[in-house]
C-alpha cells in the first residue's frame, strides 16, 4: 500500500499483490529414455504412493512403434527400459497414460493401432514386477474403432469406497465416451459409457479424468465445435454420470499455430485435478489459450509462424469449490509482457497436502520465440494463488528444425506425478540436437511459510511533535511484520529505499520522521520472514516485479538497512 504524506484518504488506496513464493528445489536433469536414434514423444509418469521409490512413465516411440515404458526402483535415481507388448491386430500403439493401484501393480494404457491405421482401440496392460515387465490385460473400448487421446486414472482414495477403481476418458470420433475397472482384480464394462451429448457439437479431443478421497469421478473436455470446456460427474464409482456442465469458454479451439510448434500445432487439452477433506471439495483444470487481449481473442489471431505476432499464448486455470457445480473465473497463471509462448502444461494434485503443480513449456528465454524451457509452478492455496514459475530444464529445445520428431515436433502433452512434497514432471526433450527423448527431474516441494498479502487503508498523520504517524489494515496473507519505504515523487517509482530502523515493524501502526521533502510518498510493505510484497526496490535495491494479481509472488527478504 502506498501514501502520499499529503493526500487525502480517498485518493491514497493502493492495491498490493503478493503470494508464496515457491521454495522447490529442482534436482538434475535426468534423461529416462535411454540412448535411441528412434524419437519419442507425448509422455506420462506416476509415483506408486504405496512404495514411492516406484516410479513408472511411458512415451511413444516413433521408431519401433510399439509403447516405450520406464520404471525406477531407487527414487528416479535410475531408470530402466522396455517396451509394451502389441496386441494382435495391432502394428503399433500411441498415446501413453500410466498409474498404479494400491497393491503394486502396475497399469499402462495405449491406443492400439492397426497395420493402415484404420482400427484405434484403447488397450490396457499390467505390470507385477514395478513396470519391468508387461502383458496385455484387456481392452477398455469395447467394439468401438476409431478411439483416440485416452487418458487414465486410478482412485488413490484410502477410504474411497471405490479405491482401486479405474477410469478412462477418450472421444471416439466426435463423441467423448468414459469407462471404469471395478478394482484390481476387476474387469472394465463391456460397454463405455457416452458422456458428451448435444453441447458437444465438434470433437472432444483432448479430455482428462481425475477422482477426488470420496471417490467422485470428474471427467473433463475441450469441445472444438463450441469452443468450450465442459465436466461430468459421477459419485458411484463411474456407473452413472451427471448430464455435461460448462467449465469454461476457451477463445481459441481445438489447437494452436505458435512459432515454437507450428507444424503439429498446440492441442488445447484438459489438465485436470481434484482434492477433498472435510472442509474441502476442489475441482481443478488448466488448459492452453491465447491471452483474451484484443487481437489475441480468435482462432483468426494466432501467431502461427510469425514470432512477432503479438498474441501469444498462456496457460489457463480455474478451480470450481463446490465439487464442479460452480467454476470460478479463468485465469492465467503467469502473464508476462513479452512475446512468448506456453503450452503442454500438466496438472498434479499431491494428496498428502493439497498442493498443485502445473508444468509447461516456454519460449520465454529464446529472443527468437522458438526455443524451449520447462517451467513449473505451483499453489498451497487451493490455486487463488501461484509461485513464481521455476525453470526446470538446464538446457533449450528447438522443435522448430526440419525433420523434429518426424513432424510430430513435441507431441501433444507432457506427464507429471506429486506426492508427498515430491514432483516427477516427464516432457519431450531434444537439447541433444538428435531425436527427442523423454526427461525427468526430481522437484522437491518444502514448506514455506504463509504469504504475506495486502494491505490497504494507509494513513498519515502528524503528531504534536511533527512526526508522521502511519496506520493501515493487517495484509490478507500471513504476514507478522512490515516495512516502511519511502520514495520521492520528483525522482520517480526508482527513488523508493527502506526508512532506517523500520524494516521489520510489528503491528498495524508507526510514528517515523517526517523528514524533509514535501514529495515524499511512504510504502507499507508486508513480510513473513521469507518473502515480502510488492512495489519499489526491495532493500538491496534491485527493483521487484510489479504486482498484477492480488496476492501476487515477490522476491526473497534480504537484509534491510539499520
Amino acid at each position: 500500500m502506498i501514501r502520499h504524506q499529503d493526500l487525502p484518504e480517498s485518493s491514497t488506496k493502493a492495491a498490493a499483490a503478493a503470494a508464496s513464493e515457491s521454495l522447490a528445489q529442482v534436482g538434475t536433469n535426468l534423461r529416462i529414455s535411454g540412448s535411441s536414434s528412434a524419437p519419442r514423444s507425448e509422455s506420462s509418469i506416476a509415483i506408486n504412493i504405496a512404495n514411492a521409490s516406484k516410479i513408472i512413465s511411458a512415451s511413444n516411440d516413433i521408431g519401433i512403434g510399439r509403447q516405450a515404458q520406464f520404471f525406477s526402483s531407487d527414487g528416479g535415481a535410475t531408470w530402466g527400459l522396455t517396451s509394451l507388448p502389441n496386441v494382435t491386430g495391432d502394428s503399433s500403439q500411441s498415446d501413453p497414460s500410466v498409474d498404479w493401484t494400491s497393491d503394486g501393480t502396475a497399469w499402462a494404457a495405449t491406443v492400439g493401432i492397426s497395420r493402415f491405421g484404420t482400427v484405434l482401440k484403447l488397450r490396457w496392460f499390467k505390470s507385477t514386477d514395478s513396470g519391468a515387465t508387461w502383458a496385455s490385460d484387456s481392452t477398455v473400448s469395447g467394439t468401438q474403432s476409431v478411439t483416440d487421446k485416452p487418458m487414465t486414472w486410478v482412485d488413490r482414495g484410502p477410504s474411497s469406497p471405490f479405491k482401486d477403481y479405474a477410469y478412462a476418458i477418450w472421444h471416439n470420433g466426435g463423441p467423448v465416451y468414459m469407462n471404469r475397472k471395478n478394482g484390481v482384480a476387476g474387469a472394465w464394462n463391456s460397454s463405455p459409457t457416452r458422456v458428451s451429448n448435444v453441447e458437444t457439437t465438434g470433437s472432444g479431443i483432448g479430455g482428462g479424468v481425475t477422482t477426488n478421497a470420496s471417490g467422485d469421478v470428474f471427467g473433463l473436455w475441450p469441445d472444438t465445435g463450441s469452443s468450450k470446456l465442459y465436466m461430468v460427474k459421477s459419485t458411484d464409482g463411474g456407473t452413472t454420470f451427471s448430464s455435461p456442465s460448462l467449465v469454461a469458454a476457451t477463445f481459441d479451439t481445438y489447437n494452436i499455430g505458435i512459432p515454437a510448434m507450428d507444424s503439429r500445432r498446440a492441442l488445447i487439452y484438459v489438465a485436470a485435478g481434484a482434492y477433498r477433506t472435510g472442509t474441502k471439495n476442489n475441482v481443478y483444470a488448466a488448459w492452453i489459450d491465447q491471452t483474451g487481449a484484443s487481437g489475441c481473442n480468435s482462432p483468426a489471431d494466432e501467431p502461427g509462424s510469425n514470432v512477432s505476432s503479438p498474441c501469444t499464448t498462456r496457460i489457463w486455470f480455474t478451480r470450481s469449490t463446490n465439487g464442479g457445480t460452480g467454476w470460478s473465473s479463468p485465469v492465467m497463471i503467469n502473464n508476462p509482457p513479452t512475446l512468448n509462448d506456453q503450452f503442454n502444461p500438466w496438472l498434479a494434485v499431491d494428496d498428502t497436502n493439497g498442493r498443485i503443480s502445473i508444468l509447461y513449456y516456454d519460449t520465454v528465454n529464446d529472443p527468437g520465440r522458438l526455443k524451449t524451457d520447462v517451467y513449473y509452478q505451483s499453489s498451497a492455496d487451493d490455486g487463488a494463488t501461484w509461485s513464481l514459475p521455476i525453470r526446470v530444464t538446464t538446457a533449450m529445445t528447438d522443435e522448430t528444425v526440419a525433420g523434429a520428431d518426424l513432424g510430430n515436433q513435441y507431441g501433444d502433452y507432457n506427464g507429471m506425478s506429486a506426492y508427498n512434497d515430491t514432483v516427477f514432471p516427464s516432457w519431450t526433450d531434444r537439447r541433444s540436437g538428435g531425436a527427442e527423448e523423454i526427461w525427468t527431474a526430481k522437484i522437491m516441494e518444502t514448506n514455506a511459510p504463509p504469504p504475506p498479502g495486502v494491505s490497504d487503508g494507509l494513513t498519515v498523520n502528524k503528531d504534536a511533535s511533527v512526526n508522521l504517524v502511519l496506520a493501515w489494515n493487517a495484509d490478507c496473507g500471513g504476514s507478522t511484520t512490515y516495512g516502511i519505504y519511502r520514495g520521492n515523487l520528483l525522482s520517480g517509482y526508482s527513488s523508493i529505499a527502506p526508512e532506517p530502523g523500520f524494516c521489520s515493524v510489528s503491528g498495524t501502526t508507526v510514528t517515523i520522521p517526517q523528514g524533509s521533502n514535501t514529495a515524499d510518498f511512504l510504502l507499507v510493505v508486508p513480510n513473513n520472514g521469507s518473502n515480502e510484497g510488492s512495489y519499489g526496490n526491495d532493500s538491496t535495491g534491485a527493483r521487484r516485479p510489479p504486482a498484477t494479481v492480488e496476492c501476487f509472488p515477490q522476491g526473497t527478504l534480504a537484509a534491510c538497512a539499520p
